[in-house]
């Protein structure tokens, strides 16, 4: 499960304290692009982002809303799949002239990979669904630009988000490796408390996400 910054949100009318929702939003462009859009519909909501390693605490935390990636397993929390996203090995054109197209998970090991890692997750492996293959990679991190970049510039394979990569597999500085034999996705979820009712701005933010990426679809 990914970790994400968290988000203060509040309406701001005048001479009044903000009415503060707090919320979580993942690091990649697909969601700040609909924070902007859902700013522009509701122009008195304030935004305040802070990144953070901690995975947040609803309760804790205060926290009215979250978005997380991946299966979760929890019961005092509900949980609303808003899309799949599919996750993609990529590499660009210059590393690939290198070190040949890998037509294996074992074969992609062998080239340098630039890996998301987290201060409490290090263990790196592949999972096709018929192998398992370990790796280490030469660069780690968990900032998404910093992968991109990475390879962007060469440096190494790396797995991105499809969403993530798409402009540069259209344009044709990354290439998609193993598209039919790593195929992979992980749900994206919008998380609140079960014991909190949401509030009216929560609910609005709710649906304008789902109305939002369902334009995507």
């Amino acid at each position: 499960m990914l970790n994400v910054p968290i988000i203060r949100v509040g309406t701001v009318p005048p001479s009044s304290k903000p009415v503060a929702m707090m919320m979580s939003a993942p690091n990649f462009s697909l969601w700040w692009d609909l924070l902007l859009e859902f700013q522009q519909r509701y122009p008195d909501i304030h935004v305040f982002c802070h990144s953070s390693e901690r995975v947040v605490d609803l309760f804790e935390d205060g926290v009215d809303v979250a978005l997380r990636m991946g299966n979760l397993n929890a019961d005092d929390v509900i949980a609303k799949t808003v899309m799949d996203v599919e996750i993609v090995f990529v590499a660009s054109p210059k590393l690939l002239a290198r070190y040949g197209t890998p037509e294996t998970l074992v074969e992609m090991a062998q080239l340098p990979v630039a890996a998301w890692e987290t201060l409490n997750n290090g263990f790196f492996e592949w999972d096709s669904g018929v192998e398992k293959v370990k790796y280490e990679p030469f660069f780690s991190t968990n900032n998404l630009q910093g992968l991109i970049h990475y390879a962007l510039k060469g440096m190494g394979v790396a797995q991105l988000m499809d969403f993530s990569a798409r402009p540069w597999l259209e344009s044709g500085e990354l290439v998609q490796l193993l598209p039919g034999v790593t195929r992979q996705s992980m749900p994206l979820n919008l998380v609140y408390a079960r014991r909190k009712h949401p509030s009216a701005l929560v609910r609005a933010y709710l649906d304008f996400c789902a109305e939002w990426v369902g334009k995507l679809r």
